[in-house]
């Protein structure tokens, strides 16, 4: 068993998801993914206790027949403006920062040959686990690594996904070397971050937060953005959309714990953060990895 497995809050409820039987079931992978059982699950249902065990439920939404996890993201807002791009069909995926899988799973009915879903936070990857006890997908393979470890854990990839992801980074650069250093020749990276609505190649370095986040590091104007890809070796690189962050996207759900982004915002000027900054904005690309001069 992995290490993060074994902590006190996270063994009992890895255990007590070992003994659930799976649930055959009809999927449907629209904005909400929902399975219909035909067992009638609901608010008073042991799987419904299960659920709410596994909070906070960041990305989703799911609903299991008569109950619907209503997460943090309203996550097929972000995936629904990548869909139009995606051909994975036959290839190798990593998903970076998988959370729960959400997008994994989304991305099944695109026809992958394989998804290796990578994310270190062992309450995201048991939340996978519960949903695919009812989605019974074998074609997603669940990594409880970080990106740092892909390289040392051999993994490639045709078509990497990251999203929400390089602002957490200490060293954008490095990362993105990280992420081109897993991708096969002609490989293609569709990737989002927030970026700050100025022009030129400039990046906001928040001194202590940047919307209640003290993780968020580096938050470039998209220029910038385009420099770092082009800086770690990416080649075509598209952009796709600049969208603002809503509360319609982001919000508190009574399906997590803590703050959302209501709260995240200045009371009086909901255009700027609590710390004066301007609201999120996330700028969303897709480029390859191209060896040689091609």
């Amino acid at each position: 068993m992995n290490k993060k497995l074994e902590a006190k809050n996270i063994k009992p409820l890895y255990e007590r998801l070992a003994g659930m039987p799976e649930y055959p079931s009809v999927v449907s992978f629209g904005d909400c993914i929902s399975v219909d059982t035909g067992y009638g699950f609901d608010e008073n249902s042991e799987i419904y206790a299960i659920a709410r065990a596994l909070m906070p439920w960041r990305k989703g939404p799911f609903r299991i027949d008569n109950f619907e996890i209503v997460s943090e993201w309203n996550s097929y807002i972000k995936f629904n403006i990548l869909a139009p791009y995606i051909n994975i069909e036959d290839k190798s995926v990593i998903d970076i920062g998988c959370n729960n899988g959400y997008y994994s799973f989304k991305m099944l009915p695109f026809n992958p040959k394989k998804i290796i879903a990578i994310d270190p936070w062992p309450i995201f990857y048991l939340q996978f686990l519960f949903m695919n006890k009812f989605i019974g997908s074998d074609k997603i393979e669940f990594r409880l690594i970080g990106m740092e470890d892909m390289t040392s854990e051999g993994i490639k990839g045709d078509v990497v996904f990251c999203l929400g992801v390089l602002y957490h980074r200490t060293d954008p650069i490095a990362a993105l070397k990280e992420i081109k250093a897993c991708m096969n020749d002609g490989g293609e990276l569709f990737i989002d971050n927030l970026v700050i609505m100025k022009e030129g190649y400039y990046a906001l370095c928040p001194p202590v937060s940047y919307a209640k986040m003290s993780n968020a590091y580096f938050i470039p104007t998209v220029d910038t953005m385009r420099s770092w890809l082009e800086r770690a070796g990416f080649k075509h690189i598209e952009l796709i959309d600049v969208k603002k962050t809503e509360l319609t996207e982001q919000r508190k759900t009574d399906w997590i714990e803590g703050l959302s982004l209501d709260s995240f915002l200045d009371p009086n000027d909901d255009s700027k953060t609590i710390e004066g900054f301007d609201a999120p904005v996330r700028a969303y690309f897709r480029c390859r990895r191209v060896d040689g001069k091609r």
